[in-house]
């Protein structure tokens, strides 16, 4: 009996000492994103506020003729608080404000020169962005690596988010660093933090949807080591 309960003691002891993986919260899944991440995003939030902007400019867009002009100002104003409170409520219901997506984009080494110790690095991948629409205005910030490209392609409108070196990134880089970078290349990306902000000032007709890059680097996601990184 007293084996059978030294051995339940054990049990206890070792299922309390258990060491549980910590597990991938929200915060954590934005770290280290695949390009296509970011579009699920970018298109969830343009959808909502096509759809809240749409519906608003339904209801403001005449005057009952049952109600004085005074009266459908001040409804107007309602419902544009009304507007603005959801937009609020989806920041906060999302933790948006709280959130920093950090996006990967595949570096491609090209060429290395030993005496200017300078490595030509190109990046072909891109993010699939949602673009304007009457209702909802897409926006990148004026900066110094990435912008948005709108183009109509076989007669389908396409946007993009690119890095915007020209032609390639230029790193200083030294031969022995350069080196084992060109080994380990598989795992080597071009990384960009972006904030995501749906908040709105004064709107009219179309709401806004800010895309703010705020900072970059070039980074080994194996050895989760940081080889360059660029400012602003």
């Amino acid at each position: 009996m007293k084996i059978h309960h030294i051995f339940l003691l054990v049990l206890c002891i070792a299922a309390c000492t258990t060491i549980v993986p910590a597990q991938r919260t929200s915060m954590n899944a934005d770290e280290n994103m695949e390009p296509a991440g970011l579009t699920l995003v970018l298109k969830e939030q343009w959808t909502f506020l096509r759809d809240e902007m749409e519906a608003y400019t339904v209801k403001i867009a005449a005057k009952n003729e049952f109600e004085t002009t005074k009266e459908f100002e001040q409804r107007k104003i309602r419902l544009r608080t009304e507007l603005l409170n959801k937009i609020e409520a989806r920041i906060n219901g999302t933790k948006l404000n709280k959130r920093i997506f950090g996006v990967l984009f595949k570096a491609e080494f090209k060429a290395y020169n030993a005496d200017a110790e300078t490595y030509e690095v190109d990046c072909s991948q891109t993010i699939e962005a949602p673009y304007d629409i009457p209702t909802v205005h897409c926006h990148i910030p004026p900066n110094t690596y990435v912008a948005l490209n709108d183009t109509v392609e076989r007669g389908f409108r396409k946007s993009q988010i690119t890095l915007t070196f020209k032609p390639d990134f230029i790193w200083h880089v030294s031969r022995e660093i350069a080196r084992v970078a060109k080994e380990n290349q598989g795992n080597i990306y071009f990384r960009v933090h972006f904030i995501i902000d749906i908040s709105q000032g004064n709107i009219t007709t179309q709401t806004s949807l800010h895309i703010v890059p705020k900072d970059i680097c070039l980074i080994d996601v194996q050895k989760n080591q940081i080889l360059w990184k660029g400012t602003q």
